[in-house]
């Protein structure tokens, strides 16, 4: 047995759309694609819209990003026979248009404040109960102009209530009838008017991206983004396009680029005969008081029951911090112990320079000094050595005139001076009685 869905989107037929935000048109475009004839569009106020109803599990899914996830999880893929290259260009194909062409619309209904006052905001209330017919147009915009105050033109299109110019009271809002598209605009100073340039430039840049993409193969053209079958890309750039398109505005300054782009526009006009056809069967449920009070109980409760999971993740996250912590403190802790045990058992010794080698030098110059002292006074012994040699020398030498002068003499005298002089003679001598006459010879 197939899926039935219910899309719950925010209807204005006044557009000759099914609804004023381009991700509920994409939503009901890619069900279009997926799943016809299996899903009902049924007319809602809660947010966020689109939201998608699974029968028979009752399943509530929130959001164009988890519908087309939940949906391609659940076998209804529009991009399943897609290759590689082309999921890749499908991805990065959305991003522009989900922040640019997004923005774009948001910038047109919402913060252009003639369009916005005269004629979205009665859209938006026509199908409201009170006060929810006050309230969420005002909540709506509020979050557009917060969207695109980045982009710095809000002051340019009129963003305070003290630019809106006097518009005819429409007495009736639940009637699509709208006032005056010819009213008087206010004159724009030279910086609104410079940024009103510059935004114009930027929607044309942006049809000028999607003529591109809608035309990669001039010499074949396709009806579809990535060939002759529909992909999701095709679906998010018709929900975005049907509403820069479509919507009869007092400044139609986005639709006029638009179609000066004729490709664009063509494709567009293509697109919703292909995604809108007359029998997608829409519920019209007007809510009641009662029920947006208890939609907005259940969104509470949702939210409550978020929180209360976000509390326990972070408790988890907490409780695995805490255990990191103290893994790491162990582990520091054991490298301390370690260098302190190696410190301890001198394993490691650290030697400081300063002092110590201060006190070093000081003993290698003492030691230095005491070594010149020595030889110095090694110096002083040697030089008496050598006096005393020299006298010895001396000495000898008398000595040796001596002998010589009593050698020829006679022999007696020579050996008495031989004998008085140890050094000279190379035996001992025994000693002449002095009563030993010498022999003549």
């Amino acid at each position: 047995m197939s899926k039935k869905f219910e899309l719950h989107i925010h209807t204005s037929p006044a557009f000759s759309l099914p609804s004023t935000d381009p991700l509920s048109i994409a939503a009901l475009a890619y069900l279009q694609i997926v799943a016809p004839g299996e899903f009902t569009v049924v007319e809602s106020s809660v947010s966020p819209l689109p939201s998608l109803r699974v029968f028979p599990e009752d399943i509530r899914i929130s959001g164009y990003t988890e519908i087309i996830a939940y949906l391609k999880r659940a076998s209804y893929d529009a991009d399943s026979d897609l290759e590689p290259k082309q999921l890749a260009l499908s991805e990065a194909y959305s991003a522009l248009i989900t922040s640019r062409g997004i923005d774009l619309s948001l910038l047109s209904l919402y913060a252009d404040y003639p369009n916005y006052s005269r004629v979205t905001r009665h859209v938006l209330s026509a199908p409201l109960p009170f006060p929810a017919s006050y309230v969420e147009p005002f909540r709506l915009r509020t979050a557009a102009q917060a969207r695109v105050e980045k982009l710095g033109f809000n002051d340019a299109l009129g963003s305070n209530f003290t630019d809106e110019v006097k518009e005819e009271r429409n007495p009736n809002p639940r009637q699509n009838t709208f006032p005056s598209l010819t009213a008087p605009q206010p004159k724009l100073s030279p910086e609104n008017l410079r940024k009103r340039i510059a935004l114009t430039n930027l929607a044309s840049e942006f049809y000028a991206t999607i003529n591109t993409i809608i035309l990669q193969n001039p010499l074949r053209p396709t009806p579809f983004v990535f060939g002759d079958q529909p992909s999701s890309v095709d679906a998010l750039l018709f929900g975005v396009l049907s509403t820069h398109l479509y919507p009869e505005l007092p400044n139609p300054w986005l639709a006029s680029e638009l179609r000066k782009k004729e490709r664009v526009a063509a494709w567009t006009h293509e697109a919703r005969r292909t995604f809108l056809p007359s029998c997608i069967k829409t519920i019209t449920s007007r809510p009641s008081v009662t029920s947006m009070v208890w939609d907005a109980i259940f969104q509470q409760e949702k939210k409550a029951e978020n929180a209360v999971k976000d509390a326990a993740s972070e408790a988890a996250e907490a409780q695995a911090r805490t255990k990191r912590n103290k893994r790491i403190m162990v582990a520091v802790g054991g490298v301390v112990a370690f260098i302190v045990y190696v410190f301890a058992a001198g394993i490691v010794r650290i030697e400081v320079g300063g002092e110590e080698e201060g006190i070093d030098d000081e003993g290698q110059e003492e030691e230095e000094e005491e070594d010149r002292a020595d030889h110095r006074g090694n110096d002083v012994r040697c030089a008496r050595v050598l006096r005393k040699h020299q006298d010895a020398n001396c000495k000898f030498e008398q000595r040796g005139s001596q002998v010589e002068l009593a050698s020829n003499r006679n022999p007696y005298s020579l050996y008495r001076t031989l004998s008085l002089v140890p050094s000279l003679s190379p035996v001992p001598l025994p000693l002449i009685p002095q009563n030993v006459l010498p022999i003549p010879i």
